[in-house]
Formats: structure tokens, sequence, C-alpha cells
């Protein structure tokens, strides 16, 4: 489990940080498929796993996760809809630190393992 409540200055001032908890993880890429309508079955995406994504306090979040063979991206999609639902630029700092980047924020994310 990774939380971004970091070791920050004003860290302690936030109440409940996002959390990453890390579930099921694949050896390989599992593909995910829908069935369209016209197209038939159609690739959507690969996982690499599933995780949980507790946003701000306020949802769980249960997606599966795709990480860039350069390790320099992390993609979040809802498991429930197979839809996008976070992007981040990710930057591993160590065994226990990393950092990702919303594309639409200027400073990352510090998640720090628990």
């Amino acid at each position: 489990q990774f939380s971004n409540l970091g070791d920050y200055p004003g860290a302690e001032l936030q109440p409940d940080p996002d959390k990453i908890i890390f579930g099921t993880q694949n050896n390989k890429p599992v593909e995910i498929y829908e069935n369209d309508f016209i197209e038939g079955e159609r690739l959507l995406f690969s996982a690499f796993g599933e995780l949980v994504y507790h946003n701000e306090g306020y949802e769980d979040v249960p997606c599966y996760y795709w990480v860039s063979n350069t390790a320099d991206e992390l993609r979040l999609y809802r498991t429930s809809t197979k839809k996008l639902y976070k992007k981040f630029a990710l930057s591993i700092k160590s065994d226990t630190k990393m950092n990702l980047h919303a594309p639409d924020l200027s400073l990352p994310y510090i998640f720090v393992k628990q």
C-alpha cells in the first residue's frame, strides 16, 4: 500500500490522503477486451494487475493498472467500465517511494509505502 502522505512540511495537515493498494499482479500483461456491437471483440488495453485507488478519502476505485516499458508512465482503468480513470508520469525513487505526476498539476504526488 502506498500513500501520498509523506514526510514533507505540512503533510500532517492533510487528513486523508490518496492511497494505492496493490492487489493482483500478473507475470505478464493480460489483454482486456470489449465486445463492440459493430466491430465485435476489440482490445482496449493490457493490464499488469489490479489495485484500488483510494481517492482523497471519498471513494475506493477498483482499477486495472498498466505501466509503460520504460516505467515512466502509469495508467489506471476502472475495472467496472474499462475506461481510463487516471494517467500519471511515473518516477520510481526507491523500493518505498514513487512520484506520480498528473498532467494538469505542476507538482507530483509523492507516494510512500506504508
